[in-house]
């Protein structure tokens, strides 16, 4: 039964997802040390494009590591991962993927990098269990509009300021 099917499969539907190949000959054509990717894998309106049709969202994560080599991983943002979920996310990813990750932002939206050492001590401790499957880390900083402070939209020597203390 499986033969007849083989000699059939061109006029069954393609069931893999219509975006997956066209993105790996992108990379193809890329630098090694160039990698692309997005800011989460998490996106449902991907199905039927990354993900198959109907996928389940806990699968996302595969399906997307087959079309991208990268991506960052936007919920570190809102609270550190358990190291479970890191080494979950490390299983289902091949071992060339690359992680990078959004810093809390404990650091830098509510302690606006001030004593804020041990929330990036604790956070850098965890993601380091990544080994070298962690690139880079994203450091978002809130937007300072004209209008609430014209001097430091414009300068930013606040920002600056704490930004520099950090560094020593």
């Amino acid at each position: 039964m499986t033969q007849q099917q083989d000699l059939f499969a061109h006029l069954l539907p393609n069931n893999e997802p219509r975006h997956v190949e066209r993105l790996q000959k992108v990379q193809a054509g890329l630098p090694s040390n160039l990698y692309l990717g997005t800011t989460s894998w998490s996106n449902e309106d991907w199905e039927g494009l990354v993900y198959p049709d109907g996928c389940a969202a806990k699968d996302y994560i595969e399906h997307y590591a087959r079309a991208f080599r990268a991506v960052e991983i936007d919920s570190t943002w809102y609270r550190v991962p358990s190291e479970r979920a890191i080494d979950a996310w490390l299983e289902r990813t091949p071992e060339d993927f690359i992680f990078s990750a959004k810093v809390p932002r404990v650091v830098s939206h509510e302690k606006c990098l001030v004593d804020c050492q041990q929330e990036m001590d604790e956070f850098i401790a965890v993601m380091r269990r990544m080994g070298d499957r962690l690139g880079s880390l994203l450091m978002q900083f809130a937007y300072v509009a004209r209008g609430k402070d014209a001097d430091e939209n414009e300068h930013g020597r606040d920002f600056c300021r704490r930004l520099g203390s950090r560094a020593k």
